[in-house]
């Protein structure tokens, strides 16, 4: 009789049913042994499945009261600064808007690139009509023309300004 691994082989072509039992209980012990070892390693996944989770809700809920705290620390450092808002008197700004040159591109359907001259948005209609957008020049749109603002600051101080000392 040759061992080869677990599996034996016989020489002879007639065996007893002696060796023949013997070769059947090696089969299923090894069968048992490889169950329980695929057993033992669905358990020790399992375990390590649960220290993760574990190890992770810790780790947020950690995260969460560091965020927490920070939250209150900020809103604590808020509520002790104080913010005092002086009133000067009022300055008043005048605005004025006007609309320079056209810069509507006629040849953007062709892939070039051309603007039609006209130098200032003129309206064609009164104010507060749609004709007031339109301009009498051109005809574009008064978005197309260029938007100038000039802002004037006018002061009514009732001190007189100081020179420097």
């Amino acid at each position: 009789m040759v061992m080869s691994g677990t599996f034996v082989l016989f020489r002879h072509k007639r065996a007893s049913t002696r060796e023949l039992k013997n070769n059947e209980y090696f089969v299923l012990l090894y069968y048992i042994i490889i169950i329980i070892i695929i057993i033992i390693i669905i358990i020790i996944i399992i375990i390590i499945n649960i220290l993760i989770t574990f190890v992770f809700n810790k780790l947020r809920e950690r995260l969460r009261k560091f965020h927490l705290k920070q939250v209150k620390g900020k809103r604590r450092r808020m509520r002790k600064r104080q913010v005092v808002v002086r009133r000067e008197e009022p300055q008043r700004s005048v605005r004025s808007v006007k609309y320079g040159e056209c810069q509507k591109n006629h040849a953007a359907n062709v892939g070039g690139y051309a603007v039609d001259g006209c130098r200032e948005f003129m309206a064609s209609g009164g104010e507060g009509t749609t004709a007031a957008l339109t301009c009498a020049a051109c005809g574009c749109h008064r978005n197309f023309h260029k938007r100038q603002v000039e802002t004037e600051v006018v002061c009514e101080c009732s001190s007189p300004p100081s020179i420097g000392t």
